[in-house]
């Protein structure tokens, strides 16, 4: 007997045979290169919230000290005027050196936070006025150690925010950064 000829299914067969580890290696590949992709997103993505949390170290004890200035709490006596405008000042450095880091979201809520502290080209040439009160039930500015006449310019005279004005601002400004740097809140599931 003569041996069987190929017959189409055997072809079949032996082309199948044959692509079934090629089809293996190719999703294999396709596979691992996907993860490789996705690995790499993953590491930017926690680089680029490891440098958050550093700009977050740098300007959190900041805002909160405006904070202390403005409502009269913590150490709101140990702050001048001028201070005040180069806490502003290394604020906006912080905040528009890494704009490219954060959302346009939190750089609108930084700027609406400035906007009510500090009444900005108020007099061209000169320095942004504050926007808080001198003197309130809660302390009086002119009783302090570093105050002089000269002071009362710095400060603007009309339209001055409300103690929960600039509180909200700041807690506005507050949430935005916790949630670009993926903090849930208080009460709420990590996730």
């Amino acid at each position: 007997m003569s041996a069987t000829p190929w017959n189409s299914l055997e072809i079949i067969k032996l082309i199948i045979s044959v692509l079934t580890p090629v089809a293996v290696l190719a999703l294999g590949v396709f596979v691992a290169r996907a993860t490789a992709r996705i690995e790499q997103a993953q590491w930017a993505s926690q680089k680029v919230v490891e440098y958050r949390l550093k700009v977050f170290e740098t300007v959190a004890p900041k805002l909160n000290k405006l904070l202390c200035f403005y409502t009269f709490v913590g150490r709101w006596k140990e702050l001048t005027q001028s201070d005040v405008l180069i806490l502003k000042r290394e604020l906006d450095e912080a905040f528009y050196v890494n704009r490219a880091l954060f959302s346009s979201a939190l750089l609108n809520e930084y700027q609406s936070f400035t906007r009510t502290l500090f009444e900005m080209y108020a007099e061209r040439g000169h320095d942004a006025l504050i926007r808080a009160f001198v003197e309130t039930r809660l302390g009086d500015r002119r009783l302090l150690t570093w105050w002089n006449p000269s002071c009362e310019g710095c400060f603007a005279s009309e339209n001055l925010p409300s103690l929960a004005e600039i509180a909200t601002a700041y807690e506005r400004l507050c949430d935005s950064l916790r949630v670009e740097l993926y903090i849930p809140t208080a009460g709420s599931p990590a996730g």
